[in-house]
């Protein structure tokens, strides 16, 4: 079982402090430029998110006085929870879940991991998915199990909100599986497994 708090404090250290940048959509409650009010982001927090949680429209003092402790409450129910990171057994995996769905949102992560799994695509974390991770070759939360080692890369393009993104999902068995992200150049995203 993953610990949530693990994810959260290594994703924490890239979200910042207070903005509120009109040019950024995070910052209107609209969750679009010029559409709600702008009141900025805080901790990664958007400010529909912000909206979300407190059930009404937040204010600047709302945003720029929020807790540490609502962040990660936040954090815990909007995608920590989504994608049921206390059921995967290995941390990183659940780490590596958890981030990708901050960042690219929780639907997004949610159907990369399936598509990492050779499962039909789905916005939810279905028992197939959390099984199919921990009973992954290798993973275990005390040693992994040796394997023959292999690679196996997919690429996939990704639309949402009109943008599009280019995404390499490599699955390797002489690693500990776990999904990383990170760029591999301007607009691809590399997943690692």
């Amino acid at each position: 079982m993953s610990n949530f708090l693990i994810a959260y404090n290594r994703t924490a250290v890239f979200e910042g402090g207070y903005s509120n940048d009109p040019d950024d959509n995070g910052n209107w409650t609209g969750g679009i430029k010029g559409k709600g009010i702008l009141v900025g982001t805080n901790y990664g927090i958007t400010a529909p998110e912000l909206f979300r949680y407190m059930g009404h429209i937040p204010s600047v003092l709302d945003m720029k006085n929020l807790s540490k402790d609502v962040v990660e409450k936040i954090y815990k129910s909007r995608y920590w929870d989504m994608v049921r990171g206390d059921e995967i057994n290995n941390q990183e995996a659940a780490n590596d879940i958890y981030d990708m769905a901050i960042n690219a949102g929780v639907g997004t992560a949610i159907i990369l991991a399936h598509r990492a799994e050779n499962l039909p695509d789905s916005t939810i974390m279905t028992d197939d998915l959390i099984n199919k991770i921990n009973n992954a070759t290798g993973v275990s939360t005390v040693a992994p199990a040796p394997v023959q080692p292999h690679t196996l890369e997919r690429d996939f393009v990704l639309t949402k909100n009109g943008k599009t993104v280019n995404v390499k999902i490599i699955l390797s068995s002489n690693d500990h599986p776990s999904i990383n992200i990170t760029p591999a150049a301007d607009n691809v995203s590399v997943l690692v497994l």
